[in-house]
């Protein structure tokens, strides 16, 4: 226990500070405390141009458990951080005392979602859970408003500044980014985060300044196999690039490269164990169809929006195959794509369910042998997640065909087949279908591969890390 003294060395009895050191660098089991006396804490030493500087170190109690552990254990141990404060000639002003458990230390990360669109909402939605103070940008921030405010999460939506497409998207992207700057300038001095994680984007630029010329660490996540090129261009002021996936041009990045996965939400994680039977069953009790477990299930969804590969040429596709082999469908067309869907199916003899959207994701994705989708970040995670076979057809439109690579990670390793946008006619379709319907066993094995690429809790493994970066050293 060091006490700190008055500058006429007096011992000044009303303000003491405990120092512990925790000893053991590398997070391993914590068995030893070391309490040190607290030195060159007098009240000169305190002179500076700065008033309210923090003059001390932040000083973690742990009990009974590594640093590690309790990160990884979504932070359910309390850890008492002491904050040290002073004035120019003054003695310590005052010891703050914060107990930061889950939800407390979660007030103290700003959490900046930057066009979460389409799968990327995944990301969004499953990190405004552990998270309390965001603040959006981009064309998507709006609606992004809407749904944190779903979850009971304040949020903040920085000026509309879209990417800068050529020259004649430059004057407004001026526009939008000085307007997003002080707008997130102004934020940041109210809210005091003691971080700012970016999703990448270019509208990520306004909080990016704003944080840096606030002294506040930035952080980023890239949720696909290429990083995108504004992550790469801010990760030299990032103290830490994580990544969803093993990334195919991290010789690009400058700074700490860090896979952590792809966060998903909440309910995802916790249906990711369940099983083929379980889910035909909650299928059927939701939606009051009739699925068969013995049945061989195509789950059949082109994301958000849908697209005409999956709505159109493949239930050609299966149309033709259905006088082959036994099979059934489950199928989500996208926003005002059902009867389309349901024009392109006609009478089919399968059993089948068509809808539009599903917030039910985890009995789809559940029931499913095998996955016709794209390859956004989002999808690839879950049906690692769930340990599901696929053919990926990446968007050929997506930036620097990054779904793609994101394809390649699974298909790399076995559990996927990746079939290009071009490639897809009914009868390519069909003839890879019947393939691979043929060979349940082979299937289950894909599966099992791309469980083996799974990434669990991946946002609160995120949160860890940003955590461990911003704790006190030994």
């Amino acid at each position: 226990m060091g006490i700190s003294l008055a500058d006429d060395c007096s011992i000044n009895m009303t303000h003491f500070v405990v120092h512990l050191h925790l000893i053991d660098c590398y997070c391993d089991s914590m068995r030893d405390l070391l309490i040190q006396a607290v030195q060159c804490f007098l009240a000169d030493n305190l002179c500076h141009d700065l008033a309210l500087r923090l003059v001390g170190d932040g000083i973690l109690i742990i009990k009974g458990r590594s640093v590690r552990e309790i990160f990884e254990d979504r932070l359910n141990q309390v850890l008492c951080i002491f904050i040290l404060e002073g004035r120019h000639g003054d003695n310590f002003r005052k010891i703050h005392l914060l107990p930061v458990g889950v939800n407390d230390f979660q007030k103290c990360l700003l959490f900046h979602g930057i066009n979460l669109v389409d799968d990327q909402n995944n990301r969004c939605i499953s990190l405004f859970q552990l998270l309390q103070n965001v603040l959006l940008s981009g064309t998507n921030a709006a609606r992004q408003k809407s749904i944190a405010a779903s979850f009971g999460v304040p949020a903040v939506a920085l000026p509309r500044m879209p990417s800068p497409r050529g020259i004649g998207t430059l004057f407004e992207f001026g526009c939008g980014a000085l307007g997003g700057y002080h707008a997130a300038r102004r934020e940041l001095r109210t809210l005091r985060p003691q971080a700012l994680l970016g999703m990448g984007s270019f509208t990520s630029l306004p909080a990016i300044l704003a944080a840096r010329r606030s002294g506040i660490p930035v952080f980023l996540h890239d949720g696909n196999a290429r990083v995108g090129k504004a992550n790469r261009f801010f990760s030299r002021h990032a103290k830490l690039l994580a990544t969803a996936f093993p990334t195919c041009n991290a010789e690009k990045c400058r700074g700490e490269l860090l896979v952590t996965g792809m966060p998903l939400r909440p309910e995802l994680e916790q249906a990711a164990g369940i099983t083929r039977a379980e889910a035909i069953a909650g299928l059927n009790r939701e939606f009051g169809v009739e699925l068969d477990t013995a049945i061989p299930t195509l789950l059949i969804f082109g994301g958000s929006q849908g697209a005409s590969i999956f709505n159109e040429t493949v239930p050609k596709a299966l149309r033709k195959l259905q006088e082959k082999t036994e099979f059934q469908v489950l199928h989500l067309a996208g926003p005002k794509k059902l009867a389309e869907v349901r024009d392109a199916y006609g009478d089919v003899v399968f059993p089948s369910l068509l809808l539009e959207s599903s917030e039910k994701m985890e009995l789809f994705l559940g029931a499913a042998d095998l996955v016709f989708s794209r390859s956004g970040g989002s999808t690839v995670a879950e049906l690692a997640r769930f340990g599901k076979a696929s053919v990926l057809i990446p968007y050929p439109y997506a930036a620097e065909n990054h779904q793609y690579d994101n394809a390649r990670v699974l298909a790399g390793h076995g559990a996927a087949e990746l079939l290009p946008n071009a490639e897809c006619t009914p009868e390519r379709i069909e003839r890879l279908l019947a393939g691979l319907l043929a060979e349940p066993e082979r299937l289950k094995q894909r599966g099992a591969l791309a469980a083996e690429l799974a990434r669990p809790a991946a946002a609160e493994r995120l949160l860890a890390e940003i955590a461990t970066r911003l704790s006190p050293q030994p």
